[in-house]
Parts: structure tokens; C-alpha cells; sequence
């Protein structure tokens, strides 16, 4: 049972790790250059 639980752990900070990761890719594109607001749904500037 403990490596289930150790599994779920790794899986959980994996997408935590994975999710910070796309949005600091997401904000560094959007400073760049606006093709990443141009293509996403919570676009509220144009």
C-alpha cells in the first residue's frame, strides 16, 4: 500500500510541478510576444 501512496505523492507534485511550469512558459510568451493571447480562450484584452 505504501507504494501506491508513494506513486499518488510523485503524481501529484509531478502535475503541481507540470502546471507551474506551463504557466510560466504561458507568461513568459505573453510578455515576448501576444501569440499565446491571441490563441487562448481567457483572452480579455482584444
Amino acid at each position: 500500500m505504501t507504494t501506491i501512496f508513494s506513486s499518488k505523492d510523485q503524481l501529484l507534485s509531478f502535475l503541481l510541478l507540470f502546471s507551474l511550469v506551463l504557466l510560466l512558459l504561458a507568461l513568459l510568451i505573453d510578455k515576448s510576444n501576444g501569440l499565446f493571447l491571441a490563441r487562448s480562450p481567457f483572452d480579455r484584452k482584444s
